[in-house]
């Protein structure tokens, strides 16, 4: 057994490759892979960054099937031995704006009649009770996901905009936090704001960095959040920039590119609303909704 072990594994023995089965929510996907080169018992398939969805699979095996419940772009791994021996891209879309609600260990999702409001798109207190069951929202999340291509946006070059609040009482959720997220292929952007006295038990990724209000002044990501907000991100010349109410609050070098912008999402620490979104690429593409 030890000399084929020594044998130098030929790369292209190494097979892993992913279908989606449907265009709905939630939704399963094959994985097709083969890594008996290797005759080992530790192999898994890790549907994401996120450890915790890391599944064992035998070494001999040719398909595993994962179901995948939240939309987005996942980065899927073929793990032998520890180390990563290939990935496949797994791209969940929606048609248009998907509600859900977070829920262990399946999400609520809404309809777009429950996330349709006067002027905005969100949910109220009394919807996120009667789903969920409870009237205290601290750690308890609704999203707002549109995930797709965005044709003609650039993502070194792009500014989005929009308007949003958390509803919440300080009963219901502490902190009242929110949160913009930019989808890249492979990585994303993460702005939150909250009440002001919340700053230091949150962070930013800036796309590659993990910023952390442990260790770095965010306070000015604090803010009254039960009037809207407007909030703008933009990337360029390697910089992004963060905007709150038309002041500048935040700037980091990004090194890497995004590479392509395969999502929006807004989420919300208890019940929340978004008034209207703008992404543009100057002298490109715009995408704009008021909702």
């Amino acid at each position: 057994m030890s000399s084929k072990r020594n044998k130098p594994i030929d790369p292209a023995s190494i097979k892993f490759s992913s279908k989606k089965v449907s265009d709905d929510l939630p939704n399963s996907v094959v994985f097709n892979y083969d890594a008996s080169a290797f005759h080992s018992d530790s192999v898994f398939i890790q549907q994401s960054w996120d450890p915790n969805r890391r599944e064992q699979v035998p070494g001999d095996g040719k398909q595993f099937t994962s179901i995948y419940y939240d939309p987005g772009y996942f980065i899927a791994k073929l793990i032998v031995d520890k180390h990563v021996k290939k990935t496949t891209a797994v791209f969940i879309k929606t048609k248009g704006w998907k509600g859900i609600l977070d829920h262990q260990p399946v999400p609520v999702y809404l309809s777009p009649e429950e996330i349709k409001g006067q002027g905005f798109m969100g949910i109220t207190a009394d919807l996120m009770q009667e789903k969920l069951g409870t009237p205290v929202f601290n750690n308890t999340w609704v999203k707002f996901a549109n995930i797709r291509e965005f044709p003609g946006i650039n993502a070194d070059n792009f500014t989005l905009d929009c308007t949003l609040r958390n509803t919440s009482t300080p009963g219901q959720s502490a902190c009242a936090k929110a949160d913009l997220t930019i989808l890249g292929n492979g990585t994303a952007i993460i702005i939150p704001i909250v009440n002001t006295g919340c700053i230091s038990d949150m962070g930013i990724l800036t796309g590659e960095t993990w910023v952390s209000g442990k260790d770095h002044d965010l306070s000015a990501f604090g803010t009254d959040m039960s009037q809207f907000q407007n909030l703008r991100c933009s990337v360029k010349d390697h910089f992004l920039r963060v905007y709150l109410n038309n002041k500048q609050i935040f700037e980091f070098k990004q090194a890497h590119t995004m590479g392509r912008i395969v999502g929006i999402r807004f989420e919300f620490e208890g019940p929340g609303q978004v008034k209207n979104y703008k992404l543009e690429t100057p002298g490109g593409a715009v995408y704009e909704e008021q909702f």
